[in-house]
């Protein structure tokens, strides 16, 4: 049984107030989160391309219709955590943002996997 709410409790009162006169705004808000977080996952399907260096390029596969030999064989990996300004290289710093995917050198994909910091498929 909850709690009986006391006479006196302004506070309680106040707030049951405030629930009941934004209640339609919250639904409102709650659809627009919503749409917010399906646009998010869709946004993180697209990988980032850090092949060429740390500068971000977004690939997306409409681009990718002609093939392209590589010089250098790439990865697309997925971080499971935020590494910020992560160094690999002289002068190369790499950002990698928790759940988002990212096309990389595979030394850089090795370096990560052997320190626990990618996503296995088993895990996702």
């Amino acid at each position: 049984m909850p709690p009986r709410k006391r006479a006196g409790d302004m506070t309680g009162i106040l707030q049951q107030q405030l629930i009941q006169e934004n209640a339609e705004e919250l639904k409102k808000r709650q659809k627009e989160i919503a749409i917010m977080a399906e646009v998010e996952a869709e946004f993180s399907d697209i990988p980032i391309d850090y092949s060429d260096g740390p500068t971000p390029l977004v690939v997306e596969d409409d681009l990718l219709v002609e093939e392209v030999r590589l010089e250098e064989p790439y990865k697309v990996i997925i971080t499971n955590t935020t590494l910020e300004q992560m160094t690999f290289g002289a002068g190369q710093h790499y950002t990698f943002e928790e759940g988002r995917k990212y096309r990389v050198p595979l030394q850089i994909a090795k370096h990560l996997a052997s320190k626990g910091l990618l996503w296995d498929n088993s895990y996702r």
